[in-house]
């Protein structure tokens, strides 16, 4: 899939992305439509056969709130592999607290839905699974990442 995961990251939101723009990454003026399509219908192909147009490997790294599980599930339907990016949650907490920006309360709110559907999430997602964090708190270099992904046999 993707050689240089640095370079080839797309951000997604899971909700219905704004109106084309200047700012908005290539990856999402290209794929406006199709990604609320996609959300809207639960059905991947037409946003994957927009993806394919940029001709490029593609990584989505989207921080989904959990009702979104079946966006994760109509990729993989499609062929698509989904790893799920794994850290402690005292860990995440500090690290989030740390980027700032955002109230902790909504981290907060997240890792109580993500405990609350761990089964459904293991479901989806199955072994893959990767440590998101280091033995630090730290972000993993996304070349650490994409190195272990892609020596996992899944």
């Amino acid at each position: 899939m993707a050689r240089n995961l640095a370079r080839r990251t797309a951000r997604i939101r899971a909700h219905r992305t704004p109106a084309r723009s200047k700012s908005n990454p290539p990856f999402l003026s290209a794929s406006h439509d199709e990604w609320n399509e996609l959300i809207e219908t639960g059905r991947a192909k037409s946003f994957l056969t927009a993806v394919r147009r940029l001709a490029k490997p593609v990584v989505i790294n989207w921080g989904f709130p959990t009702r979104y599980l079946y966006i994760v599930s109509a990729l993989q339907a499609e062929g698509v592999q989904a790893w799920w990016l794994h850290a402690e949650r005292t860990q995440a907490r500090a690290a989030f607290i740390a980027r700032g920006g955002i109230d902790p309360q909504l981290f907060d709110w997240q890792m109580d839905n993500i405990e609350r559907e761990r089964l459904l999430i293991s479901s989806v997602f199955g072994e893959r699974v990767v440590a998101g964090l280091g033995p630090d708190g730290s972000q993993r270099r996304p070349e650490d990442l994409w190195s272990k992904i892609t020596r996992s046999s899944y």
